[in-house]
């Protein structure tokens, strides 16, 4: 009997999803995955908007579903100046939420903006992340175009190589347009970006 030959997997994705990323030479894999909810996801921190509001950080924790509290903090809003990192360590694994303000529309303000959420994430360094740039705060574009900055930087300068996007209020359309155009943008020799849908 012949034995298996595994020289074909030495490389590639299927290398990736057989043998991990860190085996694959030359480049770094970085996975974005679209879900409807956060359910069986394994995704313990996630980052989304807040406003100013009515809502205590302990009572936005309440809420067992992400998708629920990232909505709660956009529309109804945390009673505490952002940015706030809200945890739940009596949950098993431990959860963390990252609720930063909505940021204004001058472009050197965002630009600090996403610094700010880019220091935080490389400072946490979690495996993964989830994100759910509320389009209830921003309009869809404004949205949109806020979560590539993000994706961009996360996926060009972080450590997270798997990245969840909430579909909540934008659609799926929107959020896969987002993430194939960010796959054609930094897909190259240091990064491969896999969408999944």
């Amino acid at each position: 009997m012949a034995e298996p030959t595994v020289e074909t997997l030495t490389t590639g994705p299927a290398a990736t999803a057989l043998i991990g990323a860190s085996a694959t030479p030359g480049y770094r894999a970085v996975e974005i995955r679209l879900v409807a909810t956060e359910a069986g996801v394994p995704c313990n921190f996630w980052l989304g908007l807040a406003k100013r509001g009515n809502e205590s950080p302990a009572r936005l924790m309440d809420y067992k579903e992400i998708g629920v509290l990232l909505t709660e903090a956009a529309t109804t809003g945390v009673n505490e100046q952002g940015p706030l990192i809200l945890s739940d360590t009596s949950a098993q694994p431990s959860r963390f939420v990252f609720l930063m303000p909505v940021p204004d529309k001058d472009p050197a303000n965002r630009r600090k903006w996403v610094d700010e959420v880019m220091t935080t994430l490389v400072s946490w360094s979690p495996a993964a992340a989830g994100i759910y740039i509320a389009p209830e705060l921003l309009n869809g574009v404004a949205a949109e175009d806020l979560m590539r900055d993000v994706l961009r930087r996360l996926v060009a300068g972080g450590k997270t190589d798997e990245i969840f996007l909430l579909v909540g209020a934008h659609g799926q359309n929107a959020l896969l347009n987002v993430a194939l155009s960010l796959k054609a943008d930094l897909d190259g020799d240091d990064v491969k970006l896999f969408v999944f849908h």
